[in-house]
């Protein structure tokens, strides 16, 4: 038995919201999706950087037509990469101070994607709506509505909140105490850089030809550089290089040249190729302020009988240090897609099929915001690391 198809409003236009629009249209449901950024904000000022996608590659094979799978290559951050066997399926992480890579991190895939390439392509042939910030979410129990700081509004039969860590839905579905968010004590830039043509060659050429890391043995820091977007293979000049620097314990500076000035004063103490590619980092550099907070204590939301739930960062934040948040985002979107598509059939109740959904996403994010918090605390305290399953070459495994 088959019952009338809802429609569905999604709450962010980031790579799990545009994944559920495609899902969901694949099986005849409709679906709008709001963006709180202007379209031009979105599509021509997006911030540059890249993301690992490994294991949750299969469920965009599951989950996206097959005019968009024919150019999934293309949102890869260096879609022209040649890579040996070892670095398809490792990385190195290594000791920032003499240079020696103390373990290659196992992995199914060490290719990493563009934030700005994947919206792009994911978002073809949906519905978006730009300049949309969410104020309030109702639900009447027989409709979900969505209110607009415009002050525009929009109905729909069920609404899913893909709108990151401080999720306005999720705050909606939580009382305060429910939904604080505590802040990890790390100060962390990461943000976008171009070489010249020698510098990124040398940078590029040292470890990996995708992405390396580097905590440092004297002081609670972490390096990571990879590769944010290659355009052109043979001009070096116009690649994009992702640096991502941390460190414990330090608050983050109010004046972005204050934060680049932290930046190279605690990489000065790296080897190379990491001193060098702090140095060489042009000083109108935009160092974005960014602050990660975790879940401490995740608890079931109240999903309104099935009306409305989460997915993605909203259902649990992470910090990146593990390089799961993509991948982990990617399966919710499946899960929740099947879910839905159950219910659509005459299957069940929504608030079943929603309701079984948020017990598996609520189950799989508190174990992997675990891990994650660990590998963050470890990745800036050396002789944690150094006793680490990481390190003792277990590797970093999905569960």
């Amino acid at each position: 038995m088959s019952i009338a198809k809802p429609h569905a409003l999604i709450i962010g236009a980031g790579s799990t919201g545009l994944l559920i629009s495609q899902g969901l249209k694949q099986s005849g449901i409709s679906s709008t999706v709001f963006e709180k950024s202007t379209e031009n904000d979105y599509k021509d000022r997006p911030r540059h950087w890249s993301m690992a996608l490994h294991w949750g590659a299969n469920f965009l094979h599951k989950c996206l037509p097959k005019d968009i799978l024919a150019d999934i290559r293309s949102i890869e951050a260096d879609p022209f990469i040649k890579m040996t066997a070892e670095q398809e399926k490792s990385f190195p992480f290594v000791n920032g101070k003499t240079g020696e890579v103390i373990v290659q991190v196992p992995g199914e895939s060490t290719r990493r994607v563009s934030r700005a390439k994947l919206r792009k392509l994911f978002s073809q042939g949906l519905d978006v709506r730009y300049g949309k910030r969410l104020k309030n979410v109702e639900e009447d129990g027989v409709q979900v509505i969505a209110y607009f700081e415009d002050g525009t509004s929009a109905s729909g039969d069920i609404l899913v909140g893909c709108d990151g860590a401080k999720s306005t839905v999720r705050a909606r579905l939580l009382t305060l105490e429910e939904n604080r968010l505590d802040p990890i004590p790390l100060f962390n830039a990461n943000f976008a850089v171009t070489y010249t043509a020698e510098q990124a060659l040398f940078i590029r050429n040292a470890y990996h030809p995708s992405f390396f890391m580097a905590p440092h043995p004297e002081q609670q820091t972490s390096f990571l550089i990879a590769m944010a977007d290659v355009e052109d293979p043979t001009k070096p000049d116009t690649w994009v290089f992702l640096i991502n620097f941390a460190i414990w314990g330090v608050e983050q500076p109010a004046g972005n040249t204050d934060r680049l000035k932290l930046v190279k004063k605690y990489a000065a103490n790296y080897c190379e190729p990491f001193k060098s590619a702090a140095k060489w980092i042009p000083d109108n550099t935009w160092v974005p302020p960014d602050v990660f907070k975790v879940w401490t204590h995740p608890v079931k939301w109240n999903n309104h009988g099935g009306r409305i739930t989460l997915a993605g960062d909203a259902a649990h934040p992470l910090p990146p240090f593990r390089g799961q948040g993509l991948n982990i985002a990617l399966e919710d979107a499946y899960h929740y897609i099947q879910a839905i598509e159950s219910y659509a059939k005459g299957k069940g109740t929504l608030e079943e099929a929603v309701s079984q959904y948020d017990a598996d996403v609520l189950e799989r994010g508190k174990r992997e915001a675990e891990m994650s918090n660990l590998q963050t605390y470890g990745t800036h305290h050396w002789e944690v690391l150094m006793d680490s399953p990481l390190v003792n070459k277990t590797g970093i495994s999905k569960t």
